[in-house]
């Protein structure tokens, strides 16, 4: 049988451990870099024969405590057959004048998100994704599913489906 004192080291070294653990996950609990966010509309046009926009407004959430700098934000939509298209991200300056190109598309709500911008860390954003995909309307509009991927010039991905 181990004597007191032994018994006593043991504790006393298990209490420190985990306050050394506990104090580590307490002071690292704002750096998890991720966007949250969710997908409040979604729609689409036929620019030409065989082309169509997509336009998706989100809502982000950066909850950790350092900015999330967007490098890329892409549109993946899941056809109905199951293949991934991937469509050419569609900038602020492009993607304004569409509107009044495309009634279909309705009324702009959201400024487009721009590459480099910035998401303060602990705050939300409205935003709009818009999308060129090689691809009729009808192959769109049939999709399966729909992500829109958000990279960070860190390397952090961040996903909403």
């Amino acid at each position: 049988m181990p004597s007191k004192t032994l018994l006593l080291c043991g504790a006393l070294g298990l209490i420190i451990m985990g306050a050394l653990v506990g104090t580590g996950l307490f002071v690292s609990r704002d750096t998890h870099l991720v966007l949250e966010g969710k997908i409040q509309r979604v729609r689409a046009s036929e620019v030409r024969a065989g082309a169509s926009v997509v336009i998706a407004d989100v809502k982000l959430t950066n909850p950790s405590g350092y900015p999330f700098m967007i490098k890329s934000a892409d549109i993946e939509i899941i056809a109905a057959d199951g293949k991934t298209l991937t469509g050419r991200f569609i900038p602020e300056v492009d993607a304004k004048p569409m509107f009044s190109v495309l009634p279909a598309l309705g009324d702009k709500f959201n400024p487009t998100i721009a590459i480099r911008e910035s998401v303060k860390p602990k705050s939300t954003v409205e935003r709009m994704v818009a999308t060129v995909f090689e691809h009729p309307i009808g192959v769109i509009e049939s999709r399966k599913g729909l992500v829109i991927r958000f990279k960070d010039v860190d390397g952090p991905v961040s996903e909403l489906r």
